[in-house]
């Protein structure tokens, strides 16, 4: 009984109703296509992209599902919000894939930017799916542990990115009251994340990252404000893409890289040459954290090795 809030309420509720004895074999075919339409369409959502997971791996990289997969114990990962794609993006999805899964036995909620989805831009709808994500941690008392890989706001659409109260700018606020509620943020960050990548970067409780990884905040509203000019003009553009390429040449650390974020800032807090480095560390982590999480809600260690020892589902 460990797994719940009030256990003797619920091991004193009455039993209601009997058990089926003779099941409606109509309504159990009936029931079995429609979960089988859902995975179907599930997977194909998966599958689709402008990449595909043999060549990611190519790379060098791991898919967002192999980075979920070795992050959480075998067949525990339970998605949600799979089919949610209320502006009907191209893509099938809002470009993240999330849900809940065990971390060395321990509950948390996963999200992973769908690197073979445009590299995991922010598309319509993205916003509203991590508040949903924000939201079921913050109510379970769950870490949040995000995948990042996000190479900013597909540009087409900022229009219906960044507007409303729900838009945009909300999950940052949700990770920072995350963070006040004393319910970890943690970020395994792996590739470029400019803009809305960024944002993501530097509200989590701890950041993780991959060697080539990098995050970056800016743009030209943000860039005019640094011209004298007060805007960005085709010679200020100019200047910025020739200075680009000077620190190129000369091999200059890109704005937001590691020698940067470790060396410097101390935003990145470890740093590994790996996918699986990452994801390694962001475990131990997770594991570490979410004990202190379920203690600080008032759960003794004794219920916690209950709740392994009598079951192994939510």
């Amino acid at each position: 009984m460990g797994y719940f809030s009030m256990p003797k309420y619920f091991q004193d509720m009455p039993v209601v109703g009997k058990p089926l004895v003779n099941a409606n074999a109509e309504n159990e075919a009936e029931l079995k296509e429609i979960e089988k339409n859902i995975h179907d369409k599930v997977e194909e959502i998966l599958a689709k992209g402008i990449t595909t997971e043999e060549k990611l791996n190519e790379r060098g990289q791991l898919s967002a599902m192999q980075r979920i997969n070795a992050l959480v114990d075998e067949g525990t990962f339970c998605p949600l919000n799979s089919l949610f794609n209320p502006n009907d993006n191209k893509m099938g999805s809002t470009n993240i894939i999330n849900g809940l899964g065990r971390v060395n036995g321990k509950w948390v909620y996963v999200i992973a930017s769908d690197n073979k989805k445009m590299a995991g831009t922010w598309e319509p709808g993205q916003a509203e799916n991590l508040i949903r994500c924000s939201d079921a941690a913050k109510m379970m008392n769950l870490p949040l542990i995000y995948l990042l890989n996000c190479a900013g706001v597909d540009f087409p659409f900022q229009d219906q990115v960044y507007p409303n109260r729900r838009g945009g700018g909300t999950p940052f606020f949700r990770n920072a009251e995350l963070n006040q509620l004393g319910i970890p943020v943690i970020v395994g960050i792996y590739g470029t994340n400019p803009a809305g990548g960024g944002y993501h970067s530097i509200s989590p409780t701890i950041l993780i990252a991959h060697s080539q990884a990098n995050m970056a905040v800016g743009g030209a509203g943000i860039l005019s404000g640094m011209n004298p000019k007060g805007y960005i003009d085709k010679e200020a553009a100019d200047q910025i893409v020739a200075a680009q390429i000077e620190n190129g040449k000369n091999k200059v650390p890109a704005p937001g890289s590691v020698p940067v974020h470790y060396d410097e800032t101390g935003f990145f807090r470890e740093v590994y040459e790996n996918d699986y480095g990452v994801i390694e560390f962001v475990s131990s982590v997770a594991d570490a954290v979410a004990k202190e999480v379920k203690e600080a809600a008032g759960e003794t260690t004794g219920s916690m090795k209950a709740r392994k020892a009598t079951s192994s589902t939510i």
